[in-house]
């Protein structure tokens, strides 16, 4: 039974975007392809990411991943044969990825260019592999080690305010914010002390003058988790420092989609939420970790206990006027009841087109890690893999996975003629998927063309109407 939340796709919907004829390789928002079938100005703003062809886009994928925090050189442990994996096996049409500030900058004002080199390589193999990227500047503990867990990331040692108290580590790791060491450096960063944040700034401008232009870039998320101070609010810290860098990142990639986050307690279920930030082409992107999740409560078998915070999150976004795609989520490997827990988590974000990205692909003992060290997957990170309409034309109307009649219903309202995208990973569609249509309640005959190592099919719809795509395998 699938799960909802009482939010109807298209729920968000406030105004409804033409849609445009596309071909298979039409970039995601921001490429450089294809112009722009809907202005700037009121992209995003029916709560939908599109793609410049004006298609809806669900993002939905991993992120990669922790085991750069502790890497030698910032970089996650995936190679171009693990992103093809999570492309055809687990139908991922999303990573993000992780870089670090103390490896873009070292030394202030000096840039690592072989740091950023490397960060751009990782963008071609994600383009080959057909998976758009999220450039996640990440941080926890302001670049604090903490030993539990191996916490603590993100922030040069010379970025650190010499006058706040010496760190002293606390477990659990997360504790570390709400004592004064934490919370003084981030006081710090939002007054600009010593021009810490003029000096973040500059560093996302020149990242963005080396990577910018990248055809898999769908977007940079600008601070992970951002500190709000214990003396201050989000509208205080939050609302200035969106406003003084999304220019300087417009500058810098005059097309770039701008994922905002509220503040870090956000992903725990309390309201930090900033103001819109006042430039279009952004998209709202909080955290998911409901507290008793976090820690490894069991699956109650319904989302009743978190669906507070699933409601919150999706009318912070309608009331922005935004698309929302939760930039991490995740749950141990070995909760109880968390298959359960995934797919209706999952269903219930596809039901309001919200993306999301899992918090994340590694291949070891960290207990949010999707992977055993040896690779195998537990029913609770491969209850994520499943087919899914990955872009529709126009406004979506809902699917329906009937996955014991081995089935996928696909509906969406069009304007114009466009392609469909449809992902069926490889353990469902083994060869090509078998395809029959309807368009305005009629059947109607619709080409489609599979790509297998992408775990695509793409649906040619040559008129305006009602669809409804039905898949079978």
């Amino acid at each position: 039974m699938r799960s909802a939340i009482g939010v109807a796709a298209g729920a968000m919907a406030a105004l409804v975007a033409g849609c445009g004829a596309s071909d298979a390789s039409a970039p995601l928002a921001g490429g450089a392809d294809a112009g722009p079938r809907i202005d700037d100005a009121t992209w995003g703003a029916d709560g939908y990411y599109r793609d410049d062809a004006g298609r809806a886009v669900l993002l939905r994928g991993v992120n990669v991943a922790h085991s750069s925090k502790r890497s030698a050189d910032g970089l996650p442990w995936v190679q171009p044969s693990d992103l093809a994996t999570l492309r055809a096996d687990w139908g991922a049409n999303l990573i993000r990825l992780t870089v670090f500030w103390r490896f873009v900058e070292p030394t202030r004002g000096s840039y690592d260019a072989a740091y950023v080199a490397a960060v751009r390589e990782r963008l071609d193999w994600a383009e080959a592999a057909g998976i758009s990227v999220l450039l996640d500047m990440h941080q926890d503990l302001y670049g604090f080690e903490a030993t539990d867990e191996s916490e603590g990331d993100g922030p040069p040692a010379w970025a650190r305010d010499a006058t706040c108290a010496p760190f002293a580590d606390k477990s659990p790791w997360y504790t570390n914010y709400f004592e004064e060491p934490v919370d003084c450096q981030f006081r710090s960063f939002w007054a600009d002390t010593n021009g810490v944040q003029t000096a973040f700034v500059a560093m996302w401008e020149h990242l963005l003058g080396a990577v910018g232009d990248h055809p898999a870039l769908v977007g940079v998320d600008l601070w992970n988790e951002p500190w709000v101070p214990k003396t201050a609010t989000a509208a205080g810290v939050l609302a200035p420092f969106y406003e003084r860098i999304m220019p300087r990142v417009r500058a810098a990639a005059p097309r770039m989609v701008v994922f905002y986050e509220p503040g870090t307690l956000s992903g725990q279920g309390q309201n930090q939420a900033p103001p819109r930030p006042a430039y279009d082409r952004v998209v709202f992107a909080p955290h998911f970790y409901p507290p008793a999740i976090w820690v490894g409560a069991p699956y109650r078998g319904t989302l009743d206990d978190v669906r507070p915070q699933l409601e919150q999150q999706i009318a912070q976004a309608k009331d922005a006027r935004v698309p929302l795609v939760v930039g991490e989520w995740g749950a141990q490997r070995d909760g109880v009841g968390y298959e359960a827990y995934v797919g209706d988590l999952l269903h219930a974000w596809q039901d309001a087109w919200v993306g999301s990205a899992r918090w994340s692909y590694d291949r070891d003992s960290y207990r949010f890690a999707l992977l055993a060290a040896d690779g195998t997957a537990p029913a609770s990170s491969t209850a994520m893999i499943e087919p899914y309409a990955e872009r529709v034309p126009g406004t979506p109307l809902g699917s329906t996975l009937a996955a014991s009649e081995k089935r996928l219903t696909v509906r969406f309202q069009s304007s114009e003629a466009a392609d469909a995208w449809i992902t069926c990973p490889s353990r469902f569609c083994a060869a090509e998927p078998r395809l029959t249509a309807t368009l305005d309640g009629a059947p109607v005959q619709v080409a489609g063309t599979w790509d297998a190592a992408r775990a695509r099919l793409s649906v040619a719809c040559t008129a305006a109407g009602r669809y409804e795509l039905s898949l079978g395998w």
